[in-house]
């Protein structure tokens, strides 16, 4: 007898093999992180209103002067973080972008461990 897991699996491995290769879908699944972040991404964070600014990390960025900036490639303990959010110069969150095809359970953990290994941009850990 199958378990429940093997059949959603089935049923989706199915799924997935009706798509013609031109199917928007297909597409998005084989899109690449970069273009994540460029087309979903960076295009969310611009049409929000207020819009966030993005701007990539530098070497002696001064935090306390951001506001609603999503920093990209932001440094922590645990790696670089694809984006830090900071609003009235403090670091709020991180968001970390991933192909479309990778599960959100890879996703969270990794972005878990770059938040606990994050500073404030003052070198103060976030509490």
């Amino acid at each position: 007898m199958q378990s429940v897991e093997q059949t959603e699996v089935e049923v989706a491995l199915e799924l997935f093999s009706n798509f013609k290769r031109c199917d928007p879908c297909v597409m998005a699944l084989s899109e690449p992180e970069w273009l994540t972040r460029k087309n979903r991404i960076d295009a969310r964070l611009r049409r929000t209103n207020p819009a966030w600014t993005i701007i990539a990390y530098r070497e002696g960025l001064d935090a306390g002067s951001l506001d609603r900036h999503a920093v990209t490639e932001y440094p922590t303990s645990n790696g670089p973080a694809d984006y830090a959010l900071f609003v009235n110069s403090r670091l709020l969150g991180i968001i970390e972008a991933k192909k479309v095809g990778v599960g959100p359970q890879n996703v969270l953990e990794q972005a878990r461990r770059y938040s606990r290994g994050a500073t404030t941009g003052s070198g103060k850990p976030l509490a």
